[in-house]
């Protein structure tokens, strides 16, 4: 039984440490919440390979504020693009792929 453990933390792109997220690494691993300071652990068998996933449900609007419609506005016209690829995916709040702005 050569078994390991797969352990880290999950922070926001400013270093928050963020509770409740589930964790899988890949299908038959099972999956995992973090615990209050982001750190979360599954356990693996060694020599396999494994893809690492993270969620979290929760509602898309919570936490945004003007300031926020104020960078995506930048982005959309060109003026301060996203150079952090996280910034993009957070503001494709439906998750159809692209990022646009609703009138």
């Amino acid at each position: 039984m050569n078994n390991t453990t797969i352990n880290g933390r999950i922070n926001s792109l400013s270093g928050v440490p963020l509770a409740d997220v589930t964790v899988r690494a890949g299908t038959t691993t099972g999956s995992t919440l973090t615990n209050r300071h982001g750190g979360y652990q599954l356990g693996g068998r060694v020599g396999n390979s494994y893809v690492l996933s993270a969620d979290k449900d929760v509602d898309p609007r919570a936490g945004l504020s003007t300031i926020d419609l104020l960078i995506l506005q930048r982005h959309l016209l060109g003026i301060a693009p996203f150079t952090n690829p996280f910034l993009r995916l957070a503001a494709d709040v439906n998750r159809d792929g692209e990022l646009t702005w609703a009138t």
